[in-house]
């Protein structure tokens, strides 16, 4: 933000009113206090070159452009009442509409950044879901490969024991298999 001196506003409105400069003189005070006297003409009382001026001090401060810019807020007052005019900053309600932005902007930078941290772990969940559903399909494609591989040799035990009408009983799954091939004997028997 820039901060426009009251010295240079009053010289505005002094050069606006038809009205000379203002004129500054400081005084400095024991534990190096200053204090500025303001010297300017009213428009009430301004005839020419006339040497009637209106002095106004400022506070006493150890800074010279505070006490300066104090003495040129109160000269700005006194000519406010004085002439009745309203003194506007024309570029007030443009700051004031880019504050708005810029508090709008900040509301949708913060919402940006919540939706974001939601987005990740969203991702990050889909991510792990994925990973999972990765691994069950290679465990489910090695149990259809190892199922497959079984059924196969089954198959193939099972052809072998249809050619040969029995299973040479010396493995556990030949019991399993005989018993209804045995039956099957005796019922066509």
């Amino acid at each position: 933000m820039v901060k426009i001196p009251y010295g240079m506003m009053l010289d505005v409105l002094l050069e606006t009113l038809g009205l000379p400069p203002a004129e500054y003189r400081t005084r400095v005070y024991c534990g190096s206090r200053v204090c500025v006297t303001v010297l300017f003409h009213t428009p009430t009382s301004y005839v020419g070159n006339d040497m009637n001026r209106m002095a106004i001090l400022g506070v006493q401060s150890v800074d010279h452009s505070m006490s300066e810019d104090s003495a040129a807020m109160e000269a700005i007052g006194y000519i406010k009442c004085t002439v009745k005019t309203e003194i506007r900053d024309y570029n007030c309600s443009t700051m004031k509409k880019l504050e708005e932005e810029n508090r709008s902007l900040k509301h949708e930078v913060n919402i940006a950044r919540y939706s974001k941290k939601k987005m990740k772990t969203k991702i990050r969940s889909i991510k792990n879901k994925l990973i999972i559903a990765t691994y069950e399909k290679k465990q489910n494609a090695m149990g259809w490969f190892v199922l497959t591989r079984y059924m196969h040799g089954l198959s193939d035990h099972i052809s072998n024991v249809t050619v040969l009408n029995m299973s040479s009983g010396k493995g556990p799954i030949d019991k399993i298999i005989n018993d209804p091939l045995i039956n099957i004997e005796k019922k066509r028997s």
